[in-house]
């Protein structure tokens, strides 16, 4: 089943058709009802996205730095193509979110909150989703949608310079490269590491 399939059948299950003759005040409640549900589901994709957004952010740095390599933008504006093209996808791809999802990134509820965590395709581990939770499924897959938008979307002019400059000077681009700049110094989407120096005569 197609990602774009699976998200036509959770809204169709989310949202009951418009009734063709005015309906009781039940039904109008009912239709109240889910679609107070599916907006605190958009609500919550939103909150998980700020969880996430470090998670997120290395692993887009990653793409970044290999869509990079592989399409050799020969002017900013051409990476700025390649780079604004990723949340929403181009020319009838997928947007990221789907894309993630296909290979087999999920995010997932912990103790300290929500991650990113990738579960390998062949793992047997099935990708269904029950009913009672598409909502909950629909949320934290849109987060990732959302990740990207505080992320990519929004710095992605000065990415595209970046990563343009710097493979313009003979610079070897790598993710850990793209992460610093995108994910530390951008959008500061996560915490920068500190070095702690040790002295001889500290304990």
């Amino acid at each position: 089943v197609s990602s774009n399939m699976l998200v036509l059948t959770s809204l169709a299950l989310a949202l009951p058709l418009w009734p063709s003759v005015a309906g009781s005040s039940g039904t109008a409640d009912v239709r109240f009802k889910r679609l107070s549900k599916l907006d605190q589901a958009q609500a919550d994709s939103k909150v998980i996205a700020k969880q996430i957004k470090c998670d997120f952010c290395n692993e887009v740095a990653r793409r970044i730095a290999g869509l990079v390599a592989e399409n050799r933008p020969r002017s900013e504006d051409a990476a700025l193509e390649v780079v604004s093209s990723l949340c929403e996808g181009k020319g009838g791809s997928e947007s990221l979110d789907f894309v993630l999802e296909k290979e087999g990134w999920h995010v997932v509820r912990g103790e300290e909150g929500y991650r990113m965590e990738k579960t390998p395709i062949h793992s047997g581990i099935s990708s269904e989703i029950p009913k009672s939770d598409f909502l909950d499924s629909f949320a934290q897959r849109d987060s990732m949608k959302q990740a990207c938008l505080l992320t990519v979307a929004e710095y992605q002019s000065e990415l595209a310079e970046f990563v343009f400059l710097r493979t313009k000077s003979g610079k070897q681009l790598e993710g850990d490269v793209v992460a610093k700049k995108l994910c530390i110094e951008l959008a500061a989407v996560c915490k920068r590491k500190i070095q702690r120096r040790k002295h001889g005569s500290e304990l």
